[in-house]
């Protein structure tokens, strides 16, 4: 612990401008007392993580360089500060995080995401107004016990998380710079079609309700469909392809003008981040052998996109009628 302490120190005070004293660029950057900041160069009082973290951004060196053992190299991954935050709140600063980091990126000259799918993320439900209550609901139901017996219809949506959504709807439709590989698992819309059917057999979602649901499912489809076999949107930026092998969790690599990081969706609404460089090339690799094992979708065989669409069409005509969802 010690000589982790020590490793800290000597990167900080390293990467100090020279023309400035360590004590003083310390106050100023953390915001503390002389005292706190001799203390803690003199290792009598730990830095937090949180301190750490706000030095490396200032003094651009990265955390995972410094934190490391000599048998196994450990990694620092950003999980979000949505611990203490109701849920509502948290999905609103964590939707307000996701327009910020876009409105950085829509500033890069490129940016190249490789996605793996294994069901609908949050985000792709921004132009479905009834699709997003639903997943609105789904997040009170699986954060908050207090949700557990609430209907759908008795959950109120803020209008800041209305508004901000919709920013976000927006905001999509301008980024002209990014190109994307989206690798979907053979029953990506299947697995966001049994947790709707979960909470209509429950009760939770009335008849109105389930319909209205099925109808952004099919508006999502068909947007879908268009830009894979009519070439419609960003096509041209856009590939898709059919996972051979299981996909497991959402995640995203990005690549950007000026750094690689990682995204994994466990939730599916806060995800687990990394910006390790060796870490999001390990991941990386991943993704792309998983593109190499799936077969391209987008502007290929008509037989492969009419059989995998009818089957997306026909799970959600079950739903609406509640039959069982074979696969």
């Amino acid at each position: 612990m010690q000589q982790i302490r020590n490793e800290i120190i000597y990167k900080i005070v390293s990467s100090i401008p020279g023309n400035m004293k360590p004590v003083e660029y310390i106050m100023q950057v953390l915001h503390i007392s002389k005292g706190s900041a001799y203390r803690r160069l003199k290792g009598t009082l730990p830095f937090t993580y949180d301190e750490i973290a706000v030095l490396a951004r200032e003094m651009n060196f990265s955390v995972d360089e410094v934190i490391h053992s000599q048998s196994r190299r450990k990694y620092i991954f950003d999980f979000g500060d949505y611990f203490n935050e109701d849920t509502s709140t948290a999905i609103l600063n964590s939707l307000g995080e996701y327009y910020n980091l876009l409105l950085s990126e829509q500033e890069m000259k490129m940016r190249y995401m490789i996605i793996t799918i294994n069901n609908l993320w949050f985000v792709y439900t921004f132009h479905f107004d009834n699709l997003f209550r639903f997943f609105y609901y789904k997040f009170l139901q699986q954060s908050d016990i207090s949700h557990l017996k609430n209907k759908m219809k008795e959950i109120d949506i803020p209008q800041t998380i209305f508004e901000i959504k919709s920013k976000l709807a927006d905001l999509m439709r301008k980024m002209d710079n990014t190109y994307r590989t989206s690798i979907l698992d053979r029953h990506v819309f299947l697995n966001t079609i049994y947790e709707i059917q979960y909470y209509y057999r429950r009760k939770l979602i009335d008849d109105n309700e389930l319909d209205n649901i099925a109808k952004d499912m099919e508006h999502l489809l068909n947007a879908v469909e268009k830009e894979i076999i009519e070439n419609r949107y960003n096509s041209d930026k856009n590939q898709y392809f059919l996972a051979e092998r299981n996909i497991y969790t959402n995640s995203v690599s990005i690549k950007t003008d000026t750094q690689l990081y990682a995204h994994i969706y466990q939730n599916n609404l806060y995800p687990i981040m990394c910006y390790d460089q060796q870490l999001c090339q390990l991941h990386r690799k991943y993704l792309e052998s998983h593109k190499k094992q799936s077969r391209l979708i987008s502007s290929s065989s008509e037989e492969l996109q009419i059989d995998f669409f009818e089957k997306q069409y026909g799970y959600v005509q079950n739903l609406r009628e509640n039959k069982s969802l074979m696969i």
